[in-house]
């Protein structure tokens, strides 16, 4: 994050964009703008809200949503405004987390939601400690089960984006530095052929048809349970002409992560880097704390006052199914 300076800057130029600000579950609340509004009107003065400046001198919000309604209401034209340069969304949605320390703090249940979402965006269990003040132990548990945005989604998310726009499949390629076979392969996961066709009018059987050593490698790979970024890796790299190497360097890799697995049985059947084994407190506070959590989903959806009878119900027909496992049935 870069800071620009803080100056005046107008109201009505000020953006809100949907899921950049951090309040997922509490969002604007009327009292705490009322609150503002009338101390402002005392003549409070009030930290200066951060914004993130766009392209035709407009700013995206950062932090500040009480005060920027506030001033909203007392009709002032502008507001004083910390301005920052931000690389991405990713870096934006971590400063507004961070920026977080003015008027109501975030809930234990929204430092949960957007500790997995920025999981699966991207960072390392090392940031999302420093961002949230929570131990590892508790980011373990809280991104169990999640998958992460790797480099090569990002790719592929952009190489689709470029074909969607009209791009040749030889400019994406020479643009990311990925091969014309991969982005083949990622539109027909993405089942988007179709689409691409459609836009530069041509016929999507046109497209480089695969190699039959290829389909042999992927099955290959599958059953050795090797990554199929890294069979087109290898596959590129191959002389097509050598029949009797053709797979020797992928039957390598093989081997080597069939190493690796072993390495991890051997280490308790995790990885090294992994946390501990937990105990049996831990474990318990773990699973009470899932089932208040997916509990608290379900009230927040359809609300609390039918929320409790429906847990109510539940916790009862629990205790029925407990009778019967004590018996034996």
């Amino acid at each position: 994050m870069k800071v620009l300076g803080i100056r005046e800057i107008p109201v009505n130029k000020i953006e809100v964009i949907q899921g950049l600000l951090p309040r997922v579950e509490t969002h604007t609340v009327e009292e705490k703008v009322e609150e503002y509004k009338e101390a402002m009107e005392l003549g409070s003065e009030f930290p200066p809200i951060t914004v993130w400046q766009k392209d035709n001198e407009e700013y995206w919000l950062i932090d500040g949503m009480h005060r920027l309604m506030a001033s909203k209401r007392l009709g002032k034209e502008t507001i004083k405004a910390e301005i920052v340069e931000l690389k991405d969304m990713l870096e934006a949605k971590v400063v507004a987390i961070t920026k977080n320390r003015h008027g109501l703090p975030l809930t234990k249940q929204e430092k949960r939601v957007l500790c997995q979402n920025l999981y699966m965006e991207g960072l390392e269990i090392q940031e999302l400690m420093k961002i949230f003040g929570i131990s590892e132990r508790t980011i373990y548990y809280w991104t169990s089960g999640l998958k992460r945005k790797t480099r090569d989604d990002e790719v592929k998310e952009k190489a689709l984006e470029m074909r969607g726009q009209g791009y040749t499949q030889e400019q994406v390629a020479e643009e990311l530095g990925v091969s014309k076979m991969a982005i083949s392969k990622w539109e027909r996961e993405s089942k988007q052929p179709a689409k691409i066709a459609d836009c530069l009018q041509t016929d999507p059987s046109e497209e480089e048809p695969e190699d039959p050593l290829l389909i042999k490698m992927l099955d290959f790979a599958r059953r050795k349970g090797i990554p199929e970024d890294v069979v087109m890796r290898t596959y590129e790299n191959l002389d097509k002409e050598d029949d009797e190497e053709e797979l020797e360097e992928l039957r390598e890799i093989a081997k080597q992560k069939l190493q690796g697995l072993q390495q991890k049985r051997s280490n308790g059947g995790r990885p090294p880097n992994d946390p501990p084994p937990a105990t049996d407190e831990e474990e318990y506070k773990r699973l009470k704390d899932e089932l208040v959590f997916h509990m608290e989903k379900i009230a927040l959806k359809i609300g609390w006052t039918k929320a409790l009878p429906m847990f109510e119900e539940a916790l009862e027909e629990i205790r029925e199914v407990s009778k019967t496992a004590k018996r034996g049935w």
